[in-house]
């Protein structure tokens, strides 16, 4: 619940609240009321056009949609100088997200003959998860191919969607094999660029819907050609050429000449 003192009367406060009544389908019922509470006062009343006023709004809508009355009645005086008066109450209804997720706000205020004005919020209330979808399940990862010396393509194929439809599909990559370093968007199927020749990369996939990113698969592990290789001390290594191109140096991909056609060495 929510309170607060009348302007101009201490004696009595407004207090505010909501609580969810029922969830059907993807919609939750909400009840709402309106209270007066007076503490040590004999009490005060008001009939007639006194402008005395209330209202009450959600965050369904806003603008007083819940309750408007622009000339209100009351009597406090119950004989007791402590008293709980209902101003006004109902219900309204939530619609939740695809993911299930919902949330709703209520304010209200009261301006009173001889007491002024109050007025009180509930505060944004999150509501019970229902139905809706659950995040994309893991991809299959199809491997690493198409390797070059910077780069090398990446494939995987999707599994449940969560029931909603996927927004996205990442691919996570880096040199760490037990997390992402960088992550890019993909289709299924990704070239992975700016690489370093001669190098271990670890890659996984994963996708995106309305309740918010699945896991990614399980690791898959590429490397990238060095380029050529050259013998130390009887042992044939990796290498990585380099020319220089107008005062810098860059990776160069050696290629040799068989049967008359020049191939991309390995």
């Amino acid at each position: 619940m929510a309170r607060a003192t009348f302007s101009g009367n201490s004696h009595y406060q407004i207090d505010v609240d909501a609580a969810l009544v029922s969830q059907s389908g993807n919609v939750s019922k909400i009840y709402w009321r309106i209270l007066v509470i007076k503490t040590n006062y004999f009490g005060n009343s008001a009939w007639g056009n006194t402008g005395s006023h209330g209202w009450a709004d959600s965050s369904k809508a806003g603008g007083n949609d819940l309750w408007s009355n622009g000339n209100m009645q009351f009597n406090f005086q119950n004989g007791s100088n402590n008293g709980t008066f209902t101003m006004a109450e109902g219900t309204f209804f939530v619609t939740h997200n695809a993911d299930g997720t919902g949330t709703y706000t209520v304010n209200g205020g009261l301006t009173l003959n001889a007491l002024g004005s109050a007025s009180a919020g509930t505060g944004k209330r999150t509501l019970p998860r229902i139905g809706g979808s659950s995040v994309p399940a893991a991809p299959t990862s199809l491997g690493v191919d198409t390797i070059e010396q910077t780069s090398v393509r990446y494939r995987f194929s999707g599994n449940s969607s969560g029931g909603s439809p996927i927004l996205e599909w990442q691919v996570g990559y880096g040199t760490n094999p037990s997390s992402v370093q960088y992550s890019v968007s993909s289709n299924g199927t990704s070239v992975i660029g700016a690489l370093a020749p001669a190098t271990t990369y670890y890659f996984w996939a994963r996708g995106r819907n309305a309740a918010g990113w699945g896991p990614w698969s399980a690791r898959t592990t590429g490397r990238t050609i060095a380029g050529a290789r050259v013998r130390s001390g009887g042992v044939w290594k990796e290498a990585i050429p380099y020319v220089k191109v107008n005062g810098v140096w860059k990776v160069a991909r050696p290629h040799v000449r068989v049967a008359g056609t020049w191939k991309k060495s390995v």
